[in-house]
């Protein structure tokens, strides 16, 4: 029984600090910047949001991963954290 308790004690552990690295993460960059964002924070967010309006999700997701193994330029403009997620949350709520 001692077993499962210390993986969910290391689980628990493991998943407040990610929590808090995100946080203090933010949290830098909000002072760090003030009201301005960097042109290259933008790239990613807004290929995710172009995938998210002309695409199903499905087809959205597939060519992410697709350009990403394919394109010249596979960094964070093809990819599903920096690019769909964030596309697909502004098409939801979007702030600007």
């Amino acid at each position: 029984m001692a077993r499962p308790t210390r993986r969910n004690s290391e689980a628990a552990w493991l998943l407040g600090t990610g929590l808090l690295s995100v946080a203090v993460s933010l949290a830098i960059r909000v002072v760090e910047r003030g009201p301005y964002v960097s042109g290259w924070a933008l790239v990613a967010p807004t290929q995710g949001h172009l995938l998210a309006s002309t695409r199903p999700v499905w087809g959205a997701v597939s060519e992410a991963f697709y350009q990403n193994r394919h394109f010249w330029l596979p960094f964070s403009v093809y990819s599903v954290p920096y690019s769909l997620i964030p596309g697909y949350l502004g098409r939801l709520w979007p702030w600007e």
